[in-house]
């Protein structure tokens, strides 16, 4: 599986479903399913736009995964 990336951040799978965002500004949680994405933040309004793209990256991967017979 390729984990996305973005600047500043690397995006660590934790568990199936589960990543953490790392990186500047501090860490956030990332529940991934079938019924949608969930956040956990701390806030970091400079990076949202980029923590929203890769979340959104993450989004899709896991409805791929679940695609897979």
């Amino acid at each position: 599986m390729t984990v996305p990336q973005f600047p500043l951040h690397t995006t660590i799978p934790v568990a199936e479903g589960i990543y953490m965002l790392k990186g500047e500004g501090g860490n956030i949680g990332v529940l991934a399913g079938e019924d949608g994405v969930f956040l956990i933040d701390d806030q970091y309004a400079v990076l949202s736009d980029k923590i929203i793209a890769a979340i959104e990256e993450i989004s899709q991967l896991t409805n791929q995964e679940q695609d897979v017979p």
